[in-house]
């Protein structure tokens, strides 16, 4: 079964884009719709150097396997 998990898109001011990864150097998927979009708020208000970062939604068929059980972002 597909899951919806969003990713977070940072533009650079020379229009190159890249995904956010996490602390394993995977891409980021978060679960939650509202942790993702809060996540890119607090990172527009804070960016220094022009970058956009936005939400991009993806599907998974394995978002439960991205992550350990205790990890805070795959919770419901």
């Amino acid at each position: 079964m597909e899951a919806k998990v969003y990713n977070i898109s940072k533009k650079l001011i020379n229009g190159q884009q890249i995904l956010m990864t996490d602390t394993h150097s995977e891409i980021l998927e978060i679960s939650q719709k509202s942790v993702a979009q809060n996540l890119v708020d607090v990172m527009n208000v804070n960016t220094d150097n022009g970058c956009i970062y936005t939400l991009v939604e993806t599907n998974s068929t394995s978002v439960g396997d991205l992550f350990e059980p205790q990890y805070p972002l795959n919770h419901d």
